[in-house]
């Protein structure tokens, strides 16, 4: 007989993860990606009307948050090699999806006026290597949001035109509101924790979001269920970074996301039923 040696466990090799110039790592971008296109969505659902170009816009908006955030990557590295081959590939995918969405609807077209200079905004700062500042994530924000703007209405004027109590127009700027209020928020608990400047500019944005939704409600423009919300992310923009220093333990960013993640869907709800 001839001896046996013991086997010898196999020890799996940990799953790699997709690299970042592949897979954005800005885990709180996803909610910024799909809420407006589905708030967008559910408006012209609601309107009776869902029109084919919808189902092209989605793939185009956000295989082209992939290219752009290769791009940002790109040019924050110096135009490293490793991320060129990620930016072509989303930028032909994109160039694909986005040939057929504007076949669907030409109109579409019009947003280059206003998407361009707020990508531009980011991908300058990116060339800078100053991508996380609140000028490049703020302008990201705001070219976000109006992806409900174009979804519910079609074209730009067409969005410029309606009066301000509309719903794509409240829907849009509600998502302002609580996006660019939830990027301030976050740095103060992440990046800029216990800088009292952050914290002093997030409680002010949000008390401001608070009283000016509350006087369009009061005068009958809005859903009151909207200032009721915003006084909601007011409470959790003050109360929370307190509760750190009650507890003396940091909260950690998944936890926050979870937050947020709750928050941006009743935030949808609202929308939806306003």
């Amino acid at each position: 007989m001839t001896a046996t040696t013991p086997s010898t466990p196999r020890h799996r090799s940990p799953r790699r993860k997709p690299a970042a110039e592949w897979l954005p790592r800005q885990h709180g971008a996803w909610a910024m990606l799909f809420l407006p296109y589905l708030a967008g969505l559910i408006l012209r659902v609601q309107q009776g009307e869902v029109p084919a170009y919808l189902w092209a816009l989605l793939p185009t908006w956000i295989i082209g948050y992939f290219a752009f955030n290769a791009l940002g990557l790109w040019l924050k590295s110096r135009r490293k090699p490793v991320y060129l081959r990620p930016l072509l590939t989303y930028a032909a995918l994109t160039a694909v999806f986005g040939g057929l969405t504007l076949l669907l609807e030409p109109e579409l077209l019009s947003w280059a006026l206003a998407f361009a200079p707020l990508l531009g905004v980011g991908l300058w700062r990116a060339a800078r290597g100053d991508d996380a500042s609140l000028l490049a994530r703020g302008s990201a924000v705001i070219a976000a949001c109006l992806m409900c703007a174009a979804s519910a209405v079609g074209s730009l004027p067409q969005w410029l035109a309606l009066p301000l109590g509309a719903r794509p127009t409240v829907a849009t700027l509600a998502l302002w509101g609580y996006f660019l209020g939830t990027l301030l928020y976050v740095k103060t608990m992440i990046r800029e924790r216990g800088e009292a400047r952050y914290l002093r500019l997030s409680l002010g944005f949000h008390a401001l979001a608070f009283l000016l939704t509350l006087a369009a409600a009061l005068a009958g423009q809005i859903s009151p269920a909207l200032p009721a919300f915003f006084a909601l992310t007011t409470l959790r923009a003050g109360l929370m970074p307190q509760l750190e220093r009650w507890r003396a333990r940091r909260t950690t960013p998944k936890q926050v996301g979870l937050t947020e993640f709750a928050l941006s869907f009743l935030l949808l709800v609202l929308l939806a039923s306003a």
